[in-house]
């Protein structure tokens, strides 16, 4: 039998972007990323190994359960495997649109969604599902995560609010926040305290009637600089241009590296971006320099 290739994280080599991660304790970790990559560290992220026999597909969402189970989310398939990654399982999702992101409480039950507000749940490892449409205003109401808080009761986050189902995916009912927050997450503590991420990287406490309490705002490096124009549609730079940039990127809310093109006058193109908040890293001589702007 051959030895499984080793190779460091997000190698720019290999051409593959892993877009989640998974880990049973600070040593076994899991990566889920494009191509039919999985990948596993077994010493804390410095070694890692390909999984044989991975299903085709690009991988967005993935979820190591415990020592044998293992689900990920690819487009339209459900792949799952029951012996640790030696043999896989794929099982169509119910809907047309790709499931780029989902959660499990074990490895029958399950939510994955798609960018349309559709959610699609399963009791049975992905045997039969059950197809939900949320409706609401697509941009208001953009699913970002979902969460089982116990086997039944299960939360997906929006921008302007909450989704709670009590029985595992069949109802849904909406809880708007109480303040404007543009939720990009949600989270439980080990001790059972819920968070929540907002888009501009604040974080703030959420009571259980789906107040937000105690907001933390993001933590602000001291290479914070300036761009123009701000909001912007097509075009932008440095305000203070004396220093120009070598190299710039452009993140989105969920922390993904989206684009970064810089042309002979030191201008970022933005026009492929979709309408949003997004924060700018620029390279240059004297260091990173950090900015966040808007795309309308």
């Amino acid at each position: 039998m051959a030895t499984p290739e080793t190779y460091p994280f997000c190698s720019e080599n290999n051409h593959v972007y892993y877009s989640s991660i998974s880990s049973l304790d600070t040593n076994r970790v899991w990566a889920f990323g494009g191509l039919s990559h999985i990948i596993k560290s077994i010493d804390g992220g410095t070694n890692w190994v390909t999984l044989p026999n991975t299903p085709t597909g690009n991988y967005w969402h993935g979820q190591v359960l415990n020592e044998n189970d293992i689900v990920a989310v690819s487009d339209s398939q459900l792949v799952s495997s029951r012996d640790g990654g030696n043999t896989w399982n794929s099982r169509r999702i119910l809907g047309t649109r790709p499931y780029k992101s989902g959660h499990f409480y074990h490895a029958e039950k399950g939510c994955v969604f798609d960018d349309r507000r559709n959610v699609a749940c399963t009791a049975n490892g992905g045997e039969t599902w059950r197809l939900t449409n949320l409706s609401g205003n697509f941009w208001s109401n953009k699913l970002n995560n979902v969460l089982f808080m116990s086997e039944n009761e299960v939360l997906l986050s929006s921008i302007t609010g909450i989704f709670k189902s009590m029985d595992a995916g069949t109802n849904w009912h909406y809880f708007p926040f109480s303040r404007p927050f543009g939720c990009s997450k949600v989270t439980i503590s080990p001790d059972g305290k819920l968070f929540v991420v907002g888009e501009n990287g604040a974080i703030g406490k959420m009571e259980n009637n789906f107040t937000i309490t105690q907001v933390m705002k993001p933590f602000e490096p001291e290479s914070i600089v300036s761009v123009f124009p701000n909001p912007a549609q097509d075009f932008i730079q440095l305000k203070n241009n004396e220093t120009a940039a070598e190299k710039a990127w452009i993140i989105d809310a969920k922390g993904k590296v989206v684009t970064g093109k810089l042309d002979s006058h030191n201008l970022l193109n933005i026009q492929e971006l979709m309408p949003g908040l997004y924060q700018a890293v620029w390279k240059t001589k004297s260091g990173r320099q950090y900015t966040r702007f808007t795309k309308w």
